[in-house]
């Protein structure tokens, strides 16, 4: 599973996993983004979207993709956001997304992933 498939970094990430093989869980919180990448690389995979930034909505939805997925053996914490602006400038908002996306999303979906990663005796989390 890799998030911020979308992105530069995730969408290679995505293409050195599938070179090796691998199934692909893809997620974005852009959903024609979303699209386009499962026009380029299949059914075979899988597509969700992810709206990190939205912790109301983050367990459930990373829920359903653990319980549709229970085999996942590689974590890739790959997405994230910035604003740039002087942090004196920055208001509590656009604070407060950034920690959501970049950290408090890696725990909802750790936490998620991690006990199927013990039951089955494999995994790796990265980021």
């Amino acid at each position: 599973m890799i998030t911020g498939s979308s992105g530069g970094i995730g969408s290679s990430l995505c293409k050195i996993f599938l070179k090796m093989e691998c199934k692909v869980i893809f997620t974005s919180s852009n959903d024609n983004k979303l699209n386009e990448l499962k026009n380029k690389f299949g059914n075979e995979n899988s597509y969700y979207l992810l709206n990190l930034s939205d912790t109301n909505s983050l367990p459930s939805a990373i829920s359903k993709i653990t319980e549709e997925n229970t085999d996942i053996d590689i974590l890739i914490n790959n997405a994230g956001i910035s604003r740039d602006n002087l942090f004196l400038r920055m208001n509590a908002d656009q604070w407060n997304e950034v920690i959501n996306v970049n950290l408090n999303s890696n725990f909802y979906i750790i936490k998620s992933i991690l006990p199927n990663m013990i039951k089955n005796k494999k995994g790796n989390i990265i980021g």
